[in-house]
């Protein structure tokens, strides 16, 4: 008996319409793990399109980049699949302060990112040219030489409109120098205001008076202190994006051009370097792995006395 034609091209095109939903399921699915960090998913998703057996160290050392690239950029409230300009240059500058400097590992890690992304672009969970990292391919790039800053007169008004807990975490990323994972992961057992202590991922962070009195003055407000003291977290975020939004608002309420939180860290590193003139002093208060990573303070200071501007 004669095939049906028509039914059989029928049959195609109802095969290919079940092909193109599921793929939008997959890209769809894979979409939603990228916003929520989800590594299992993730990895479900991107592995097949990796080199490498499953199961071989190829395999594995794939894997562990992924989740260390993938917990860095949820510590820093960075999105993956919409990545900002200072993405690339951020991370590039987290590898140095990571591995020390070492040229072999941080090559092999950016390049594993860079086939991370490759493969997204493949699945079409992100635009076909989007690649946070091309601009690393310029020669003259050094981590950490673009660098945003809130001056000082900006931090004075974020100050002055800051409530008790805004005015904490404002003095304690624009003098003590706290990164956001740092703030999010603060607990009051780390805070001893009697002694005037800080210690932040088990190093002990010399702070002001200023830094330890609006501590004091917080902590009365949530009824915490050396005599009551607590192992809950001293600021109810429980991601580094909240820790952002509620700066943007601030920003907004002060009429001051909102930058990220690191600009209010790296203040505080130029303002110590300033006070200093000890690059080794600043590598230790900042928890930084390299003196390296302390010249970008050097050359906007010496910037400054060469009357260029600065921001």
């Amino acid at each position: 008996m004669a095939s049906d034609p028509f039914k059989a091209i029928q049959n195609d095109l109802t095969g290919e319409r079940g092909n193109i939903a599921g793929h939008l399921d997959r890209t769809r699915a894979l979409r939603t793990a990228l916003r929520r960090y989800d590594l299992d998913v993730i990895w479900t998703h991107v592995a097949p399109h990796y080199p490498g057996r499953e199961g071989t160290a190829t395999k594995r050392n794939y894997l562990s980049a992924l989740k260390d690239f993938i917990a860095w950029a949820r510590d820093n409230g960075q999105h993956i699949a919409a990545p900002d300009d200072n993405f690339g240059r951020d991370f590039m500058t987290y590898l140095y302060t990571k591995h020390d400097g070492r040229p072999t590992t941080i090559t092999t890690r950016l390049s594993q990112a860079r086939t991370f992304y490759k493969v997204l672009r493949r699945l079409g969970a992100i635009g076909t040219n989007l690649d946070p990292f091309s601009i690393l391919e310029r020669p003259t790039f050094v981590p950490g030489d673009r660098r945003d800053y809130y001056d000082t007169d900006e931090i004075e008004r974020l100050i002055a409109h800051a409530d008790t807990e805004d005015r904490a975490l404002v003095l304690l990323g624009a003098q003590a120098g706290l990164a956001t994972g740092q703030i999010v992961s603060l607990h009051w057992n780390h805070v001893q205001l009697t002694r005037g202590e800080l210690r932040v991922q088990g190093r002990l962070v010399h702070t002001s008076d200023e830094v330890l009195n609006a501590l004091r003055a917080y902590a009365a407000t949530r009824g915490v202190g050396d005599l009551f003291s607590s192992t809950e977290q001293v600021f109810a975020f429980e991601h580094p994006n909240a820790l952002r939004s509620r700066l943007y608002r601030l920003c907004k309420a002060a009429n001051v051009d909102y930058r990220a939180w690191r600009a209010l860290r790296h203040h505080a590193g130029l303002r110590l370097y300033r006070l200093t003139n000890d690059a080794e002093l600043v590598r230790r208060e900042l928890g930084l792995s390299t003196v390296q990573l302390t010249q970008p303070y050097q050359r906007k200071i010496r910037e400054e006395q060469q009357g260029a501007p600065t921001r």
